[in-house]
């Protein structure tokens, strides 16, 4: 009985260890050398599908099929076909297939062959749709290559080779990830050779592929359907590999695109004018799961019967089952109908991004102030509104004059502009309304082009814009609170004596281990913290000269600083190995400024990683306290953007102080001057780092409360002397 009850037992383990197994989502990545990871140190950590791996996690197993030199050409001069990684991907049966091919079809010994590039494509989908795991299969564009000539060639990927891929996505009906748009600006993002992406290349793919598959999406679109439900009659285009759904609704031509996979309550965008132009924002967006919409009222200047126009076209996506509230997008003399309409509209709008937009039809196309003009279309836009000239002098109905339904509503505003701007100079649209939206407390930012001109619009690189209105529509995931590795990768010393970030965290990882169960005191955190000790010497030793050593040498005290980290990577280590099998009796984190300096990201998202890193360190610890310092000031100025930000931060946290175990310490007071200035008798040049003195000052305003929470006796407070009667007088 008793062994029938243990092999019962032993059965049950292995179908559970079975159905876990089929649990695991399987992840194959095919491509060439940049899938491989040629030229990345530690390319087994370091490369793009390793990365993806460390932030799926275990529920993923992600396999990396990359092979240098590989084409999509089987005419190539080394086919990806040939060798033998096409088959293995196929019989590992994946889930998901992340195809990045295309940049060796580049060459001209390859491209010549460039008639058969579609047909291949396509081929190599087929064999991964007959998979009988069915797996998503998305195409990854190639990213940017800064070389020209023979070989490799950026200009063929970008207006060649790219096209060819949208146009394969296009017709299998698969999502497509643009990776050439989010890098054309990050040439620090690449190798020396200009064509392989490094480490923090690696990362930005590896990141997107993260943000697409934790997004809300349904599995298909029922656009055309709801378009025909609707007695729609349209015609359907090829829009950069997106299905874009053309047609007539009230007389005015109307295009609707629809993404690949919608993401819940399916936001939407709607561009005025210039269809087509500058599209990679629009792009962005589709790859994201928002609907892109267009209703042509050209020529009407943004009037009562544009906005007519519009409202009957907006009842129409609302019978498509669109968001109810849009985003607006409007380049130019767009800049009137979107303003006009919201305006009307304030609960109906989610954000608006305005590009070197019309704000005053006076300046544009009147004329009337530093701009050209354009005396025909002024007078047509008269016309349109029925004014004469002395009431287009008093007219008060121009988009900075109708703000206040907006603000009301809190609808967020983007404005990127050409400070250079002659057609619609910046100073008579743009500013005035900016100005006069911070006057009515609206949400509003702009992105500045000092050397542009009213063109080009938008950006090369879209994903400042595309944040913007990923934040303002609650979809925008921040890396901050994300557990990750760092990409970081060092070949001279610059604080870590070469080497990449897992060189330090595994010497950090060693030394707790070493010494388990006997580590009184660790500090936490980023390069500031890292030069109590160094990169190498992270033990503080009795009797040593270092600040550390002198005030926290009599107890077992470990530095645990990494140059260069934020809050995710803190995240990371706390779960991988930095705190197993010790647990101090006090912990100092200071984390942060890199969130904001080089992670750009919010105070708010920061602030949120580093309440994530204290709950889990007391979870994790459950007998530790944190002694919580949040960001030390950055930036010369008090009014500095950064130096605000950090005062922000600590507004965050603060409150973590209400648990017992968590004491914050705010220090910011003894870095600064009575001006407000940093006081550079413990700040280095940078106005970040510190210097030597800044470290006893550090270490004096902890040390009281590090002996208590360390030997269990509170600090013996001395009395202060009685006044003699010569000194009161």
């Amino acid at each position: 009985m008793k062994i029938a009850k243990k092999l019962s037992l032993l059965l049950m383990m292995c179908l559970s260890s079975i159905v876990f197994a089929d649990d695991v989502i399987k992840v194959a990545c095919v491509g060439d050398s940049i899938t491989f990871g040629a030229t990345i140190p530690n390319r087994n950590k370091l490369s793009y599908p390793a990365q993806l791996q460390f932030l799926l996690g275990d529920k993923y197993q992600v396999t990396n099929y990359g092979r240098n030199g590989a084409t999509m050409l089987k005419q190539g001069n080394y086919p990806y076909w040939n060798t033998g990684l096409l088959e293995k991907a196929v019989k590992s049966n994946p889930d998901l297939v992340f195809i990045k091919l295309g940049t060796n079809d580049s060459k001209m010994v390859n491209w010549k062959h460039k008639g058969e590039f579609v047909k291949n494509y396509k081929e190599m989908v087929s064999k991964f749709k007959a998979c009988e795991s069915k797996p998503r299969i998305v195409l990854i564009l190639p990213v940017p290559a800064f070389t020209e000539g023979e070989q490799i060639s950026g200009s063929r990927v970008l207006k060649e080779v790219i096209p060819k891929v949208q146009q394969v996505a296009y017709d299998e009906v698969l999502e497509v990830l643009d990776m050439h748009s989010p890098l054309t600006d990050k040439q620090n993002f690449m190798h020396r050779d200009k064509i392989h992406p490094n480490p923090f290349g690696a990362h930005a793919i590896a990141w997107r592929i993260f943000e697409l598959l934790n997004s809300k999406t349904y599995s298909n679109c029922q656009t055309a359907s709801l378009l025909t439900k609707s007695g729609i009659k349209y015609k359907t285009k090829n829009f950069y590999g997106y299905p874009c759904y053309e047609f007539k609704y009230n007389g005015r031509s109307c295009k609707l695109v629809a993404p690949k996979r919608p993401t819940k309550g399916f936001p939407w965008v709607w561009r005025a004018r210039f269809w087509g132009h500058e599209p990679q924002f629009d792009i962005s967006m589709l790859e994201r799961g928002f609907h892109v919409a267009y209703s042509d009222v050209a020529g009407f200047f943004g009037n009562f019967e544009a906005v007519a126009n519009w409202d009957r076209f907006y009842k129409l996506t609302q019978e498509l089952k669109l968001n109810s509230k849009v985003v607006l997008e409007g380049m130019s003399r767009g800049g009137l109908i979107i303003y006009n309409w919201a305006a009307l509209n304030p609960k109906k709008v989610a954000a608006i991004y305005a590009d070197n937009p019309v704000c005053d039809f006076r300046s544009w196309p009147g004329g009337a102030g530093a701009g050209s003009g354009a005396p025909r279309e002024y007078e047509n836009c008269l016309k349109r509104y029925r004014l004469d000239e002395i009431g287009a002098k008093n007219y008060k109905k121009m988009p900075f004059d109708t703000l206040a339904p907006l603000a009301a509503q809190n609808v967020p505003i983007l404005h990127v502009c050409g400070l250079a701007d002659r057609v619609v100079p910046f100073s008579e649209n743009s500013k005035i309304l900016i100005d006069r939206y911070k006057e009515l407390k609206g949400k509003v930012k702009l992105i500045e082009k000092p050397r542009a001109g009213h063109h080009p619009h938008s950006l090369k690189n879209p994903m400042p814009i595309t944040r913007f209105v990923l934040e303002a529509t609650g979809r925008w995931i921040s890396d901050s609170v994300v557990s990750a590795p760092a990409a970081e990768f060092r070949g001279g010393p610059a604080g870590w004596g070469g080497g990449t970030w897992w060189t330090q965290l595994e010497k950090i990882n060693k030394i707790v281990k070493d010494n388990a169960g006997k580590v009184d005191l660790a500090f936490f955190g980023d390069s500031i913290t890292q030069n109590w000790t160094g990169p190498n010497e992270r033990l503080a030793v009795k009797d040593g000269n270092r600040a550390i050593d002198r005030y926290f040498g009599m107890y077992t005290t470990v530095g645990m600083g990494i140059s260069g980290d934020r809050t995710e990577h803190l995240l990371f280590r706390l779960e991988n190995g930095n705190f197993d099998g010790i647990e101090p009796k006090a912990i100092v984190l200071m984390i942060g400024v890199n969130n904001l300096l080089s992670g750009e990201d919010s105070p708010e998202e920061i602030a949120s990683g580093i309440t994530l890193i204290v709950n889990k360190l007391l979870k994790k610890l459950p007998k530790t306290t944190v002694i919580l310092h949040g960001a030390f000031p950055a930036a010369a100025n008090a009014e500095d953007a950064n130096r605000l930000a950090v005062d922000r931060i600590h507004e965050l946290i603060s409150p973590l102080d209400r648990n017992d175990r968590v004491k914050y310490i705010d220090l910011r007071s003894k870095f600064i001057l009575p001006n407000g200035s940093l006081n550079s008798k413990y700040y280095r040049g940078d106005h970040i780092h510190l210097k030597g003195p800044a470290y006893d000052l550090w270490a004096e305003s902890i040390k009281p409360l590090v002996d208590q929470l360390i030997t269990g006796k509170k600090p013996v407070q001395k009395k202060p002397e009685p006044i003699t009667e010569k000194e009161e007088k």
